[in-house]
């Protein structure tokens, strides 16, 4: 996508700033629509799908009531990657960038009550489209990443059936040299006129011989013999195919280690869910010592807000919220496809059998009872995330 081609929302309780921004920023990208109703937004958004949206309020508290509103009421912004940019006056600078900090927004432009910098807002929308486009890259790298570690395991599963494979070859050729031991030994009882060995093996290939069977015993002996020694002959390529088919396979087998050894370098993402502080500080200092770049959400509406501008690799998910409950909504998360892989493992101080199963049935990985043992924790999260140290 060019950067001209972004698709932008400019929002704002006044149609007329709605329609002058608009006409402003048509000067340098191709589609761009307007919404001028609070109550309209979220289906003003589903309709344009925009890349970017442009908060044209004058007062902060209305951008921010709108734009959470969004993600009560929209059915696509959770699911639809997009950067948000608020307009903010000199008096309200400061705040502007603490929310922006915080996560609330993705950028803010000085722009009220006078433009000093035309131009100061289609920056911040171009730099917000490249970011939009990175992180549209990072996703397909985390999906290779995550294929690739999956493939990983293909040299451990291929060694195995290697192994396996040589175990019965190795089986096979001590009963074909069982087989030729009794039949030479058959061979010499006959020839001293004895009674035939006991044999486990044989004895109903070859039941006791009479003198007047002699003559076709022996050739029905030299037919098994003969048959073992092709049998043999048989073997051979399939032993020397398992023993050469790693050493055809190492370009192979070498570039999936390549590509192991850069998603070990790719920090996990981690998204965690928890209206308590002090359990948000906890786990991210935690996760931060595992190499996981961490975002946080004290309910509801704060994660969709952060799914909209990440995707993560897992969600740490309490199950108390203040706003909804963990187990609703996970459940939501997982109806929506592109985050329906994504694993939850819900973090909670209850620990009875309905609420587990409960939260497996709403789509839950795995469950961590609090207050949580660290080795413990972190043997679950290397079941989805690579942290960085051996568990």
């Amino acid at each position: 996508m060019k950067i001209s081609e972004l698709r932008i929302l400019v929002a704002s309780e006044s149609d007329a700033d709605a329609q002058q921004i608009g006409a402003m920023l048509a000067h340098e990208f191709d589609n761009v629509a307007t919404s001028a109703k609070e109550e309209r937004f979220a289906d003003d958004f589903d309709t344009a799908m925009p890349d970017v949206v442009v908060l044209a309020f004058h007062e902060l508290e209305a951008a921010e009531r709108c734009h959470l509103g969004l993600y009560r009421h929209s059915k696509i912004a959770h699911a639809q990657p997009h950067r948000s940019i608020v307009l903010c006056s000199k008096d309200n600078v400061r705040r502007a960038f603490e929310l922006c900090r915080k996560g609330y927004f993705d950028d803010y432009v000085l722009f009220w009550p006078m433009v000093f910098d035309s131009t100061r807002l289609a920056m911040s929308i171009i730099i917000a489209g490249r970011s939009l486009l990175t992180g549209q890259s990072d996703a397909v790298s985390r999906r290779v990443f995550a294929s690739a570690d999956v493939a990983g395991t293909l040299e451990t599963a291929l060694d195995e059936q290697l192994e396996a494979g040589r175990s019965h070859l190795s089986r096979l050729d001590s009963q074909f040299s069982a087989v030729e031991r009794e039949l030479s030994a058959f061979d010499t009882h006959f020839e001293l006129d004895l009674d035939p060995p006991e044999s486990d093996t044989a004895s109903d290939v070859l039941p006791a011989p009479t003198e007047a069977q002699g003559g076709t015993l022996a050739r029905a002996t030299d037919g098994v013999r003969y048959a073992v020694e092709q049998s043999r002959k048989e073997v051979v390529p399939l032993t020397t195919w398992i023993n050469n088919v790693k050493r055809d396979l190492t370009p192979q087998l070498e570039a999936v280690r390549t590509i192991r050894s850069l998603a070990a370098e790719r920090l996990a993402v981690v998204l965690v869910v928890d209206d308590d502080e002090f359990q948000r500080k906890l786990l991210t200092r935690l996760l931060e010592t595992l190499r996981c770049q961490v975002h946080v959400a004290q309910n509801g509406a704060d994660t969709f807000a952060t799914l909209g501008r990440h995707r993560p690799d897992l969600i740490l998910m309490d199950i108390e919220l203040p706003d909804t409950d963990g187990i609703t909504l996970t459940r939501r998360i997982k109806a929506i496809p592109a985050l329906a892989q994504t694993p939850i493992v819900m973090i909670t101080g209850h620990s009875e059998p309905q609420t587990i199963a409960a939260s497996i049935k709403a789509g839950a990985s795995d469950f961590v009872v609090k207050p949580f043992d660290r080795t413990v924790l972190m043997k679950k999260l290397a079941r989805f995330v690579f942290i960085g140290e051996d568990v």
